[in-house]
């Protein structure tokens, strides 16, 4: 059996590695012109401590749905669409807002990218607190321990987020977050 010292330094030690990566797929964007989807893949594919998933999260205001929906195509998205949770594993096009948080990139071993693409954060609280936390800090955020979606996998997990600006950090808070879903090592005897 594990010892609890251990056993916590072991999940420091997980977590720590998984922001390091987080901070330089952060950097990746914030670096890059533009990051289409392969680019991203390739990325985070090479690095040496798979996550559960890796997402691109951009913001979108509804006044740049359209063009964003239309423009993913250039990306490597094509058909992507805005949408809904509407209960585990089914979507629906997503009705108006003032801002989405859509899921436009995610590599996972353990997800069927077309499980969940277009899927607007925003619409799942915890989730969307923890976007907003690393945008209005400016720093990576981390949730609570949160139940995987659109999977099989029985698994509860963390999401990891970090903010992406292309220059100074803007007035606007949340401009654009990049998240990573991180699956605890924790057995009940921690």
């Amino acid at each position: 059996m594990q010892s609890p010292r251990i056993g916590h330094r072991s999940m420091q030690d997980d977590f720590a590695a998984r922001a390091h990566e987080l901070d330089g797929i952060r950097r990746f964007f914030v670096n890059a012109d533009q990051v289409t989807h392969s680019e991203f893949s390739g990325y985070v594919g090479d690095l040496p401590q798979h996550a559960f998933s890796y997402t691109w999260v951009p913001r979108v205001t509804d006044s740049q749905r359209q063009a964003f929906e239309t423009g993913a195509v250039a990306l490597g998205v094509p058909d992507l669409q805005i949408r809904d949770l509407v209960s585990r594993g089914v979507l629906k096009v997503a009705g108006r807002r003032a801002e989405y948080f859509p899921i436009l990139f995610i590599d996972s071993v353990h997800l069927k990218a077309e499980q969940v693409l277009g899927l607007d954060v925003a619409a799942l609280p915890e989730r969307l607190n923890t976007l907003q936390r690393a945008g209005q800090g400016g720093n990576m955020a981390a949730s609570g321990v949160l139940r995987f979606l659109a999977t099989s996998v029985a698994e509860d997990g963390l999401v990891l987020a970090a903010p992406v600006y292309r220059g100074a950090m803007p007035e606007d808070p949340a401009q654009r977050c990049v998240a990573m879903y991180w699956p605890p090592s924790v057995s009940s005897n921690c």
